[in-house]
């Protein structure tokens, strides 16, 4: 049984457990310029100040008193460039142990919940192209390609 939370003050140990294992699994296999040792770093009072943050949210899934993923982001007022209220997941992580079996969709949807009382206009997420289950995953819960960012590393100068 899963059960999904707000996140607290209390929480942000797990928050950085997970986002740590988030971010070598991720970022640290796919981004040769990732600095994979931010969470250890400065993990704890980033998510420590989300957590804090009435404009953004966290909610962490629990297999029993065990952590077992989270889901992290917060709004993006309009601007200049958009009218829309956007809110945006920043990172989303469920142990490998349970992908596949719907966990990842609960907190997708208690995020969606508290993006809607927040009156959104939509909702973003970004995800790199070669993590194709990532992408997978978002697709079957609703969301649709919207922007192409293209990359192009450059060699170091001689």
């Amino acid at each position: 049984m899963i059960e999904i939370r707000g996140a607290t003050l209390d929480d942000v140990e797990a928050l950085v457990e997970l986002a740590a294992a988030l971010t070598r699994e991720d970022a640290g296999q796919r981004d040769p310029f990732a600095n994979t040792s931010w969470v250890e770093t400065e993990g704890a009072e980033r998510y420590g100040e989300v957590v804090a943050d009435p404009s953004a949210r966290c909610f962490l899934a629990f297999a029993g008193e065990i952590p077992v993923g989270y889901i992290s982001g917060g709004v993006k007022p309009p601007d200049i460039y958009t009218r829309a209220t956007e809110v945006r997941i920043g990172s989303l992580y469920v142990a490998a142990a349970l992908r596949g079996q719907q966990v990842g969709e609960r907190p997708v949807e208690a995020f969606l919940a508290w993006a809607r009382e927040r009156r959104a206009d939509r909702v973003t997420v970004s995800a790199f192209a070669s993590n194709h289950g990532a992408l997978r995953f978002y697709e079957r819960v609703g969301f649709r390609p919207h922007g192409v960012s293209l990359q192009l590393p450059l060699e170091p100068p001689a």
